[in-house]
């Protein structure tokens, strides 16, 4: 099926105008392959194609026409790309990812040029071989008593038994821990470690008290089995999305959650907020999407409230000394790990090579510098490393796979 065509048949399927002939037409498209349908559901989601558009149109004009004049696998045919408008290179630009197949609607990459920019250039490059997404949760356990359960390898239900609270893994493989709660008393706190390593799937955590925690890959969450005492205190390295259930102490107040990551403490009654902390970063990044948070040092010299929609980013050198910057939130960028998608706006490579480092479960090595420039775009995770690659090569930057290896080329 043609760009043109395929733009024709969806605008008509949306708004019930099909004909009996064209009905056919289309439903025999989509019928040819998974790939397909899961492109039309995903152009069904009106929240999708709304978030997704405003960050088409944030690529300038000129990019566009520089990708589709070298690329002309992505035109359709007899179609001239001068003085088009931003809305119908984005239109394009769908109907190209749908043709190629290079992406799960919709994958897109815009330049932020600081300095000269490479040309853009065909490439029949190969990859050595492929990496597929992780399919499975590589995360494990570390119980009260040094043992460590692999969580891939135990079956559904009680797997473990930590004072009078049972570990349970769920039919969809959540962790919960059910049994008696805290109440507020005193007594030894027995400690759990859950580590998600690289190359692992998101894997969730229901604690004792409710609050349910999502891990990203290459994150570590330190928790006690039951929350004694007044407070409730976890410990976080990499990067977690945290929906932080209200608890009460004996007296009727409530009883603060408290997040620990780096040299950074947020504080928090009951919230939903994304904490990002990875030792190879610069920064620790604390994202809010409901309730309120307080973000401080470890010394509580600074510390900042935040609201909904704001976002702070801690530097790990300067944080004991400079007061906390805060600043409106890209949600759909703090949230992309978790929603299943890699979400650039304005990355730089080293940084998105970071991403899928952790991700795939592979080395980064650059041969010379890396490219100064700046990229946009968003896939789905369950691409194979190689078609993300492939989307990062229309830029010009090209890479070689090597087992576990990413090779940036010159």
């Amino acid at each position: 099926m043609t760009n043109e065509r395929f733009i024709e048949l969806f605008d008509k399927s949306r708004d019930g105008l099909l004909s009996e002939s064209e009905a056919i037409e289309w439903n025999e498209w989509i019928g040819q392959s998974e790939h397909n349908r899961e492109m039309i559901e995903r152009l069904q989601n009106e929240e999708y194609v709304k978030r997704t558009v405003q960050l088409l149109t944030k690529a300038r004009q000129e990019d566009w026409l520089d990708i589709l004049e070298k690329h002309p696998e992505l035109k359709p045919e007899g179609l001239e790309v001068k003085h088009l408008s931003n809305g119908r290179l984005v239109r394009l630009w769908i109907a190209a990812a749908v043709a190629i197949m290079i992406g799960v609607f919709v994958t897109y990459l815009f330049l932020e040029n600081k300095t000269s920019e490479p040309k853009l250039t065909n490439t029949n490059r190969k990859l050595i071989q492929d990496i597929r997404p992780p399919d499975t949760t590589k995360a494990r356990i570390t119980l009260a008593n040094g043992q460590v359960v692999a969580l891939d390898t135990m079956s559904n239900g009680v797997f473990a038994l930590q004072g009078r609270v049972n570990v349970v893994k769920t039919s969809d493989g959540e962790i919960s821990y059910k049994g008696a709660g805290g109440n507020g008393g005193s007594g030894e706190v027995a400690y759990n470690t859950l580590t998600n390593p690289r190359g692992s799937k998101i894997v969730s955590i229901n604690l004792s008290d409710g609050t349910r925690i999502w891990l990203n890959s290459e994150s570590t969450l330190r928790y006690p089995v039951v929350f004694n005492g007044n407070e409730r205190h976890v410990e976080l390295i990499g990067e977690a999305y945290f929906e932080v259930a209200p608890s009460f102490i004996k007296s009727g107040k409530k009883r603060p959650f408290f997040v620990t990551a780096n040299d950074v403490t947020v504080e928090v009654l009951g919230t939903h907020y994304n904490v990002s902390n990875y030792p190879d970063e610069s920064t620790t990044k604390v994202t809010l999407l409901e309730g309120s948070v307080k973000v401080s040092t470890k010394n509580k010299e600074h510390s900042v409230i935040l609201k909904p929609g704001e976002q702070t980013s801690v530097s790990h050198t300067s944080q004991l000394s400079q007061t906390i910057p805060v600043q409106t939130a890209d949600l759909d960028l703090a949230m992309a790990w978790k929603n299943g998608t890699f979400y650039f706006n304005g990355e730089s490579l080293e940084a998105i090579m970071k991403q899928l480092a952790r991700y795939y479960n592979v080395d980064i090595e650059y041969e010379g510098n890396p490219p100064g420039k700046k990229f946009g775009g968003m896939i789905s995770r369950n691409k194979n490393l190689g078609e993300v690659l492939s989307v990062l090569e229309l830029s010009g930057v090209h890479f070689r796979i090597e087992g576990p290896k990413i090779i940036v080329l010159e």
